[in-house]
């Protein structure tokens, strides 16, 4: 919304619906002390009739403008759908939000979407490339991700974008991004790219002439000058490992390996990185500063484990506390059941073992992405990805929210608001 005050001040717009008889209010930002104007309304469902008026205030005095009301659109048909399971009665006071994506297993996130906790969608965003393959919600709660201008995946762009619509970032660069990406705790931009070799796998029961696709660990600046890139080719033997034919047919071709699978990268809190191997059901642990390997958790790891706390295929791995982690267990074919899992490890005594544990209904099984997140509230955030169900159980193991989809999702996100709190306003009143 754009508009004019008669002086310098201050403006922000409060709107409202009516839900069931309910007043559910919101507030915009602040706008800078200046005479133009233009706040942006987020948060809005479809087809709904909501009312509002503008606030404006300096140092003498705060006005309101009279009650104005607007219809919104319905979204497109095309757009994928939610049903609130839990709870029976929602509570219209709680006004946090998930953020999620629409996903295709070939073309990536077709969609980026927040949902209101009645599981209705109040904001989406359509990136304009394509093979979306990462994204991941700053700790600035903006939105980052990678995608392609076409699908020869020739020329990518590192994206950030807020919330309002506000293109942040826009990094061209001719990596291969993969599954992960994020900003580390010094704003720098950390993500997973390929790597390749061209090796004789026959050893292995592979091809003479293997093009072996790993991963590499890579960091930028705010500019995009690439301030790391540790290949794994350098840290794992290419005999212990073998890899699975397939997904990298685009753009490798017929003949390439995908050696590690690499889907999950954050940063620890000592700033050294954990990297998830799906194929190989393992968590390594990785020196920022020389790119060696600390500790392999997981099978046939360097951590010792006993058989409750090994994982297979997970996802979504990160640290909530010093030596302390969370990850979406997938489940195999060999054990169909998916799990939220905190592990607890000792790297000075190389073991692992479970802190907690939540096991997700056997119609949960999810064989592919999906998340595992720690709430303010302790609480846990579940993304069942291939199923389309995001929930959120407490640390009993009791679950107290949950959403169904119609389309798969790769993760889910927890946040708390979407306007910043408003903050106490206080005049200078000239003294009688």
């Amino acid at each position: 919304m754009q508009f004019e005050t008669d002086e310098s001040a201050n403006c922000y717009i409060k709107y409202y619906h009516i839900n069931n008889g309910d007043t559910i209010s919101h507030y915009s930002n602040i706008s800078k002390s200046e005479l133009t104007h233009q706040l942006t309304l987020i948060g809005l469902l479809e087809k709904t009739t909501y009312y509002y008026n503008i606030i404006a205030f300096n140092e003498t005095a705060v006005v309101e403008s009279a009650i104005q009301s607007f219809l919104t659109e319905a979204l497109p048909d095309d757009f994928p759908s939610f049903e609130l399971l839990l709870p029976d009665t929602p509570n219209m006071a709680i006004q946090d939000y998930i953020l999620t994506n629409q996903l295709a297993f070939l073309d990536g996130t077709l969609l980026f979407l927040i949902l209101d906790r009645q599981g209705r969608i109040v904001w989406y965003q359509k990136p304009t490339g394509v093979f979306v393959g990462a994204f991941s919600l700053t700790n600035n709660h903006t939105l980052l991700w990678n995608e392609f201008e076409d699908n020869t995946l020739e020329k990518g762009h590192i994206i950030e974008l807020d919330l309002y619509g506000h293109h942040l970032l826009d990094i061209e660069h001719s990596h291969i991004v993969h599954h992960d990406i994020m900003k580390t705790a010094q704003n720098e931009i950390l993500f997973l790219a390929t790597d390749t070799q061209t090796v004789d796998r026959t050893n292995v029961g592979g091809k003479e002439n293997t093009l072996l696709v790993a991963d590499a660990i890579v960091l930028y600046d705010q500019t995009g000058e690439e301030l790391l890139n540790w290949s794994l080719f350098n840290n794992f033997a290419l005999e212990d490992y073998v890899g699975e034919l397939g997904f990298w047919t685009n753009p490798y071709g017929d003949n390439s390996e995908d050696w590690l699978h690499a889907n999950a990268l954050s940063e620890d809190f000592d700033g050294n990185y954990l990297i998830s191997f799906h194929t190989h059901d393992q968590v390594c642990k990785i020196s920022k500063e020389t790119g060696e390997v600390m500790w392999i958790m997981g099978r046939d790891g360097s951590l010792q484990m006993g058989e409750e706390a090994l994982f297979l295929g997970q996802h979504s791995v990160f640290p909530i506390a010093p030596n302390q982690y969370i990850l979406f267990d997938n489940g195999k074919t060999t054990r169909p059941r998916s799990r939220a899992l905190i592990l607890d490890t000792d790297p000075i005594a190389q073991t692992a073992s479970v802190n907690w544990v939540y096991d997700l209904p056997q119609n949960l099984f999810s064989f592919a992405v999906g998340s595992s997140y720690k709430l303010p509230n302790n609480n846990i955030l579940i993304c069942s990805g291939t199923v389309g169900h995001i929930l959120e159980v407490t640390p009993e193991g009791q679950t107290v929210w949950q959403v169904s989809g119609n389309s798969p999702q790769y993760r889910a996100y927890h946040i708390p608001h979407l306007y910043e709190p408003l903050p106490e306003i206080t005049l200078q009143l000239p003294s009688a």
